[in-house]
Parts: structure tokens; C-alpha cells; sequence
């Protein structure tokens, strides 16, 4: 049975959804009285959801459920605006309990959200304003008799301009407007500015784009993983995006910046291959700049940092321009596969302790890194397209001596794969 139907079960008084309306919507915004609060949340416990600031989550069979459950206290209304609020509810299709505000008060919830939120209006809300205005022409003049006992004045107002000029709504405006609610209480006017500014700031920082990163053999199950993730993550309502950045197409075969550095260091390999000679005078066998990587500690260290610092430059490249834009960036690969991959590549019994560091500390730090870890055999059964079962055994010893140096958390890529989906999208969302 669908999460609303079931809770609209248990209830025996109404529940105000003030977010996407059920069946459509992706998850429940609900605010209930301390009653309700009290049975939803005991109901919402014993049927094994996770709560975290008042959202609760549920993860099962790599995707999730989740509702936001707040108390009517922590609006700060009193009980005339309680009682109006629940009052002037209108049903929901299909439901007994669970109730939508009325226009004017859709007005008044979405002008508070304003203000606690980063600035930007979603184009969700937009359509939510337009909605009350096609439901009641008179929705604005409604709000704006209730605002001073909503103590939304200012957010009121700075709801009407941003839907009007369709801009957001400045740190100046929203940490006056939260100066009146909820950090006036208890104030002087000026401190309570201040403590909204602070927090207009802090939900701005909080837009700032997170990076989870997947590792490990190609058939080990990363990309299934990652893209559960990125399933749940979209459900509770994340932007996401997905990257991949593998060292062989990222660096080896696409950078031309490598092409262009790696010149000279080959030119002078072929330079000293071509004048040596034997003592007899003959011409020694050919001997290429791969041959003289191979023989050289130094030359092999050299090239192989040449190679990290490109390598580093690329997943920067690739992950940034999505962190600016908030999102939650998902790389199928990153520096733990660099790292297995360049001593796979350039010499197993060489640390390249430098250039994995370089890779490491020029790269952008994740927030939750996993290596799926599976034998050779299984890998190699899921996926015997590149590389042979000997050369997988050897790269997942690799990965295995590299993880803990990076921080990368080891998981056991042949659990269920429902189990594992709902332990890493757990772990990323208390993170989060």
C-alpha cells in the first residue's frame, strides 16, 4: 500500500500536507497537531523508518520512502491561526484525513519557506503561488490579513516581488524577514537581524554541491550501485549528477593536455634510445621510451606524476561545475581506481606513493567513498571484456593495498544487492 494511503489510515483527525500533493507527489511535507504527531511517529517507528530532524526515511529494495513530519509548535502559531489553518483546509481525492491548505494559507506556508530557504524560488513553488491565485483571486489580500499573526510580514512581501520579478529573494531580505520569525522572539530588533543573516548565510553554504564516489573491478556491481543511489537521492528530493572518470579515457586517450606535456619527456626518451651504442659500435636493439620507464625507477616516477597531475586536473574538470551548481555529484571511478590503475599500468611493485598523492590532494574531496570489492572470479564472470582473470586478481589486490590510504570504505560487493543499496544510501543520507 502506498505511504499516504497508509497513513491516512491510522489517523483519526486531520493532517495538513503543505507540499506536493499525494498520489503525484515524490514524497509527504505534513503538519500535524501534537496528537497526530505523536501517533504518526510512533506508527512511522514501528515500521522501521529512520528519522533525522523530523524527516523520516525508509530504504528498501534500492529506492526509499520518506516524509517530512512537522509539529504544529514549530511554526509558532498560536491557537486561533491553528484552528483557521485546519479550518479552512480543502480535501485531497481519494482521502479522509489528509487535507491541503487553502489558497491563502498556501501563500503564507510558502512565504515562510522563502525565508528559511537558500534565496532561490523553485519553479514548484511558482506554480504551487499560481495555483492559489487560479484557485482564489483573492488568495494575496487572505495572506496578508493573517501574516502579522503568521509573523510573515516580510516574508509575505518578499514572496509577492520574487514571484512577480521572477528572482529570488536576497540575504538581506530573508534575514530580516527571519529576524521576525522565528529568532525575534526573545531579541532586540538588531541582534535579531543579525542571527537571521547568519542563518540566511548558512542555508546558502548549504546549497554547496557534495561528491560520492564509487570504486572498484570492472563487473564488481559500482555502477549499479551508483545509480541506486542516485535513484534514492532524487527521491528525497536531491538535483544529482553522474560522472565518470576512469584513468584511461579521462586522461590516457582524451587529455590533450597530457599529449601536449608528455612531448618533451618522450622526445627525450627516443633522443637517448637513438644515440646509444653498443661497445662494438653496433646499434643496440630499439629501445623505446616504454622501455626506459620500465628500466628506470626515476624516469618511470617522473612520467607517472606527469600522468597524476593530468589525471587530477580531469576529475577536477569533470566534478566541479557540478558542485557550483549544488549538486550531489556520483563518480563511477575515482582516485582509488586512478591509483590501482597506475601501478597496474606503470609497475605493481612501485608505491607511486607522490603521484597517488598528487591524484588524492588535487582532486575534490568526497564526501563517502566506496571500493565494491568482489574476487577476480566473480568480476570476471559478470564482465570478461578487457582484461583476463589474472589480471583482474592482480588489480583487486591492488585496490585492496590503496583503500585504506584514501579513505575509502570497503563494502562487500557480493551481498544482496538490495542490502548493500540500502546500507550506502543510508550512510550518504545521515551524511548529507
Amino acid at each position: 500500500m502506498p505511504l499516504a494511503e497508509s497513513i491516512d489510515r491510522i489517523l483519526r483527525a486531520p493532517v495538513l500536507v503543505f507540499g506536493s500533493l499525494p498520489p503525484a507527489g515524490r514524497d509527504l511535507d505534513l503538519l500535524a497537531r501534537s496528537n497526530e504527531q505523536e501517533v504518526l511517529a510512533a506508527w512511522l517507528e514501528r515500521e522501521g523508518f529512520l528519522e533525522r530532524g523530523g524527516e523520516w526515511v525508509r530504504f528498501h529494495d534500492c529506492g526509499v520512502e520518506s516524509l517530512d513530519l512537522v509539529p504544529v509548535s514549530a511554526w509558532g502559531l498560536l491557537g486561533a491561526e491553528t484552528s483557521e489553518l485546519f479550518g479552512e483546509a480543502l480535501p485531497i481525492p481519494g482521502f479522509e484525513r489528509l487535507v491541503r491548505p487553502a489558497p491563502r494559507h498556501m501563500l503564507l506556508i510558502l512565504a515562510r519557506r522563502l525565508a528559511e530557504g537558500d534565496g532561490r524560488m523553485p519553479h514548484k513553488h511558482r506554480h504551487r503561488i499560481a495555483d492559489a491565485l487560479s484557485e482564489d483571486a483573492s488568495a494575496w489580500e487572505g495572506a496578508r490579513a493573517s501574516a502579522a499573526a503568521w509573523r510573515v510580514e516580510r516574508a509575505l512581501t518578499a514572496l509577492d516581488r520574487a514571484y512577480h520579478s521572477g528572482r529570488g529573494a536576497s540575504r538581506v531580505t530573508r534575514a530580516s524577514a527571519l529576524a521576525e520569525w522565528p529568532f525575534g522572539q526573545g531579541r532586540t530588533r538588531t541582534r535579531a537581524f543579525v542571527r537571521g543573516w547568519l542563518e540566511a548565510r548558512r542555508a546558502e553554504r548549504r546549497r554547496n554541491g557534495r561528491l560520492i564516489t564509487f570504486s572498484g573491478l570492472d563487473g564488481a556491481g559500482k555502477s549499479s550501485q551508483a545509480e541506486a543511489l542516485r535513484n534514492a537521492l532524487e527521491q528525497l528530493g536531491w538535483t544529482t549528477a553522474m560522472q565518470w572518470v576512469r584513468l584511461e579515457w579521462t586522461t590516457l586517450w582524451e587529455n590533450r593536455w597530457l599529449g601536449v606535456i608528455g612531448w618533451p619527456a618522450r622526445a627525450s626518451l627516443g633522443l637517448l634510445a637513438g644515440v646509444r651504442r653498443s661497445p662494438d659500435g653496433e646499434a643496440p636493439p630499439t629501445l623505446t621510451p616504454t622501455a626506459v620507464r620500465e628500466r628506470s625507477r626515476f624516469v618511470s616516477n617522473i612520467w607517472v606524476t606527469v600522468v597524476a597531475f593530468a589525471h587530477a586536473s580531469a576529475q577536477r574538470r569533470e566534478v566541479r561545475s557540478h558542485l557550483r551548481q549544488g549538486a550531489i555529484v556520483i563518480c563511477d571511478r575515482y582516485t582509488l581506481d586512478a591509483a590501482a590503475h597506475l601501478r597496474f599500468r606503470y609497475g605493481e611493485q612501485r608505491p607511486f606513493r607522490f603521484p597517488i598523492g598528487v591524484v588524492h590532494r588535487f582532486s575534490p574531496r568526497p564526501l563517502r567513498s566506496y571500493f565494491v570489492d568482489v574476487p577476480a572470479e566473480t568480476a570476471y564472470a559478470r564482465k570478461a571484456e578487457q582484461y583476463s582473470l589474472e589480471e583482474l586478481a592482480r588489480q583487486a589486490q591492488l585496490y585492496r593495498e590503496e583503500a585504506p590510504g584514501l579513505g575509502v570504505r570497503k563494502l562487500d560487493g557480493q551481498r544482496p544487492r538490495e542490502e548493500l543499496c540500502a546500507e550506502i544510501a543510508e550512510d550518504v543520507w545521515r551524511a548529507l
